[in-house]
């Protein structure tokens, strides 16, 4: 995003700012009015929940944003992030983009990186939404036979221009590769009430159990079961 810094003495030799496209090879002492680019930008991850499974996709989406207040378009936009060792980057699927028209993607394979280009994006100031925003998403599956308690973490830096990069938020799952167990209390064979107690026990050793599902095999007089 770009914004307008506040006016202020400078003393220089050369300064040079990508988003006016200017150069100044003088010494030069004056009150100027510096262009450049900021942005709030965050990540986040599907299905929002603190632990998953080794056989469910996660999706992430990385969110940019041309502050309103800002008086310059945005003329490139790259993200970059470097893939957790927990997933498997051979799945790595592009799932979609705010520009697709403008931008590239590549995948770094031997230093774990994915980069996305948004090249010409001129990005506006968001002063009518959502026309100053940009995303971009992709899913990837956690690696096989990763341990449960294996956390899985991802962030990812959105530069603008040839501004330093900013880093987003970090977002965490952990990993629950064990399903749960149920005990069932053991009952006589033969019940002589109509109505009886069923007990049981589920366990599990991270994410918990959420629900169970209890099935009743009856036997009536005559022999047949429903």
């Amino acid at each position: 995003a770009a914004m307008a810094f506040p006016a202020y003495p400078l003393a220089f030799h050369a300064i040079y700012n990508t988003a006016a496209d200017l150069v100044v090879e003088h010494e030069c002492k004056d009150t100027t009015r510096i262009v450049a680019s900021y942005d709030p930008n965050s990540i986040e991850v599907q299905p929002i929940v603190p632990y998953t499974n080794t056989n469910t996709p996660l999706t992430f989406t990385i969110h940019f944003e041309n502050l309103p207040q800002a008086n310059f378009p945005a003329e490139d936009v790259m993200i970059k992030l470097t893939l957790d060792e927990n997933l498997d980057i051979d799945s790595v699927t592009f799932t979609g983009s705010s520009h697709p028209d403008v931008l590239t993607t590549v995948i770094d394979k031997s230093n774990r990186t994915i980069i996305w280009r948004f090249t010409g994006i001129q990005l506006p100031p968001n002063q009518n939404p959502p026309e100053g925003e940009g995303w971009a998403q992709f899913t990837v599956m956690p690696k096989e036979n990763i341990p449960s308690g294996t956390e899985i973490t991802a962030k990812a830096e959105i530069r603008f221009d040839e501004n330093p990069p900013i880093m987003t938020n970090e977002v965490k799952v952990t990993v629950d590769s064990k399903p749960p167990t149920t005990q069932m209390t053991a009952l006589p064979e033969v019940q002589s009430r109509g109505v009886f107690e069923v007990q049981w026990e589920a366990q599990d050793d991270l994410s918990g159990v959420e629900t169970t599902l209890l099935w009743v095999n009856e036997e009536r007089s005559d022999g047949q079961q429903r």
